[in-house]
């Protein structure tokens, strides 16, 4: 990709504009949650620097969660349904494949950007002897994310084709480069706030928010364990954390 978005924010690569390219991102939905989110982001950001940006998604269970500037295309598959057993997901994950082949093949795009272990896995086949540049993003923990054998294997054997493997931190960036030739660690970015604390203005209790699935991949228990720590010595501070999840009666 010619471009990516800032460690620190959105604005990086402004001065220079690359050749405007077309862009299609593929994501299971755009429903709330931290992949999402940051799709959406990054396609505002490609927008902005001038590319021609779509994003699709398999279905789409509600409205979107994140606004999308107007120049966005959006394109939903309508096929994100559970499947009651291995063979009707089966069934299922071949029409997935189709859908999206066929979206990007009337698309055209100069790049597909595919977010999500299972999403990667359908875009990647559906690209093939396309000669589609293909980048796929994992956004969590592939070694503790919850999927079958058939999914683990078919990582390990499409994954060796992609343009690159994009990973968020450096210790999952050990992982993939012990199986995969090309890959990529890309942080998530984060956009200036809006406001900053000036020192000796913002007085009074001081408080730490943290949102999130409460799953184990997650890591709330070490958000505890750490805070649990350093509280003692800091009793201005306290600790929030917004979320549902298996692991909420464990962290309570």
């Amino acid at each position: 990709m010619t471009e990516e978005p800032s460690r620190s924010g959105l604005s990086a690569g402004a001065a220079r504009r690359p050749a405007p390219r077309r862009i299609v991102l593929v994501i299971s939905s755009l429903s709330g949650g931290g992949a999402e989110r940051v799709a959406s982001g990054i396609a505002a950001h490609w927008d902005a620097a001038g590319h021609e940006v779509t994003i699709v998604t398999i279905g789409a269970p509600g409205p979107d969660a994140y606004p999308l500037p107007a120049a966005v295309a959006r394109l939903d598959l309508g096929l994100l349904r559970a499947s009651s057993n291995r063979l009707v997901g089966l069934g299922r994950a071949l029409r997935r494949v189709r859908a999206i082949r066929r979206a990007l093949l009337r698309l055209r795009p100069d790049v597909v950007v595919s977010f999500g272990d299972r999403t990667n896995v359908l875009v990647l086949v559906a690209t093939l002897r396309t000669g589609l540049p293909t980048f796929v993003s994992e956004r969590t923990d592939p070694r503790h994310a919850p999927n079958g054998w058939p999914w683990r294997v078919a990582r390990r054997v499409l994954y060796r084709r992609a343009t690159s493997v994009v990973v968020q931190t450096e210790r999952v960036g050990g992982w993939a480069r012990a199986r995969f030739p090309r890959v990529r660690v890309i942080p998530n970015y984060v956009e200036p706030p809006a406001r900053t604390a000036t020192p000796g203005i913002d007085r009074g209790p001081r408080e730490l928010i943290a949102v999130g699935r409460l799953a184990p991949v997650k890591g709330f228990d070490l958000l505890c364990e750490a805070f649990g720590r350093v509280a003692p010595l800091h009793p201005d501070w306290s600790l929030t954390i917004l979320g549902e999840g298996p692991e909420r009666r464990a962290l309570e």
